[in-house]
């Protein structure tokens, strides 16, 4: 598909503009493919009447493409060569005939652009004379393997291990490494249980997850997203859920979870194969370590509870009433996982993570009244009734620009009425 950002200003003179797009201070203009091949399949057989193994594996394969062009112009008579002042983002940037770029080859001729609408291409690979598209390609094989053990009617066990995978892909700044498929190995052992004749119903799980290569994003030089492979990371946690039924219409339903998310190894600036932040980046960069080992994973909150108390009963012969509440905790948790960087330009040393901030901890209520009519029904509803302001993530419009944090909120208390109708 097509990738198209055109930041333009108002009567900007043509020679500070993109070349070829007069007013236009920046221009993205690529063509992205992703391909994605499967094949899967699942069985299951009864060991015993009451234990059943099943078994699934997935083979997969992808391959992604991306070429074009991002950045500023170039005015031939610069400095300065652009409305930015930039000497090397854009046309700059961009492949001549000898495969080198227009920066380091200043009279050389600028090859064709490949993605229309655009100058020339600067994101790409030069190979026998032509830009071809940047490819990230590769093939695997996940699985999953589960037991279960049904003691009787309203008691399970099960144990499950299983391996998924996301993939890769291509960064959409030419001097970044694609990233690299990042896979999670899962462990797991869990019950489903019922008790007073069905009205307890108690569900829980303890897990273990290895998180490899973890892929990552940060808004990086140009506010760009990069997205990078970390380090291993490991994830504890236990969760449970309850549902109750204590007397005839009053139902208490709660789920909660405790996660332990932490890297392994420490994060480098550049992906390092040996975890000691040593060898250099693509472009001969010096590398360093962003964050130690045992760092927390950010945007995951240690604790995560929510619960539902409801009553419903009889008001007539054909309507029936309820009421509701509903509470929903978080425990805070950090945005960023990089603690070091070195800003573009000046190199001074920043940490990201507390920059950008940490999500605070917050807890909220919701509270429901409502009558049910056959083909009726109508109920008020009170949303963030106490107009508690949760923090759900946290960004800043510039990565290396060190401006104030923007919060992205819940909804504020919002009282309405909801009415429905059955056919």
């Amino acid at each position: 598909h097509l990738i198209h950002q055109d930041y333009q200003v108002a009567n900007l003179a043509a020679n500070l503009s993109v070349n070829g797009r007069p007013g236009t201070l920046w221009l993205t203009q690529q063509d992205r493919t992703d391909r994605d091949y499967a094949v899967f399949g699942e069985a299951s057989y009864d060991i015993l009447p009451t234990v059943t193994f099943t078994g699934g594996g997935r083979y997969f394969k992808y391959d992604n493409t991306l070429i074009g062009f991002f950045g500023f112009g170039r005015d031939p008579n610069g400095p300065p060569y652009n409305a930015a002042g930039s000497s090397r983002t854009g046309v700059a940037g961009c492949f001549t005939s000898t495969g080198a770029t227009l920066r380091d080859n200043p009279t050389g001729k600028l090859l064709p652009a490949n993605v229309p609408g655009s100058f020339c291409t600067n994101l790409g690979t030069f190979q026998g004379g032509k830009i071809v598209p940047k490819d990230a390609s590769d093939t695997g094989f996940t699985y999953k393997a589960n037991l279960t053990w049904k003691i009787d009617s309203d008691h399970l066990l099960y144990g499950t291990v299983s391996r998924g995978y996301r993939p890769g892909g291509i960064n959409r700044r030419a001097g970044l490494s694609p990233y690299a498929s990042d896979f999670l190995q899962n462990y797991e052992i869990g019950f489903k249980t019922s008790w007073f004749d069905r009205s307890l119903k108690i569900n829980g799980a303890v897990f273990q997850q290895e998180w490899e290569k973890f892929q990552f994003a940060f808004l990086g030089q140009n506010s760009f997203t990069e997205i990078h492979n970390g380090p291993s990371a490991r994830i504890k946690g236990v969760e449970v859920d309850v549902n109750w039924t204590a007397a005839p219409g009053l139902t208490f339903v709660a789920a909660g979870a405790y996660t332990d998310a932490k890297t392994r190894r420490v994060l480098c600036a550049y992906e390092d194969t040996s975890a000691t932040c040593a060898n250099a980046g693509p472009q001969g960069q010096a590398n360093y370590i962003q964050s130690a080992s045992g760092t927390r994973l950010p945007i995951t909150p240690q604790f995560k509870i929510n619960g539902t108390a409801r009553y419903e009963a009889s008001l007539t012969d054909t309507a029936k009433g309820h009421i509701q509440a509903v509470v929903v905790h978080s425990s805070s948790a950090s945005s960023d996982i990089r603690t070091l960087s070195f800003a573009p330009g000046t190199g001074n040393a920043y940490n990201p993570a507390a920059g950008l901030g940490r999500l605070a901890a917050y807890t909220t209520f919701d509270f429901a009244f409502g009558v049910n009519w056959p083909f009726l029904s109508a109920e008020i509803v009170v949303e963030n009734a106490f107009d508690k302001r949760a923090q759900l993530s946290r960004y800043q419009e510039c990565g290396t620009c060190f401006q104030r944090p923007y919060v992205v909120a819940n909804t504020p208390r919002t009282i309405g009425l909801r009415l429905g109708h059955n056919f």
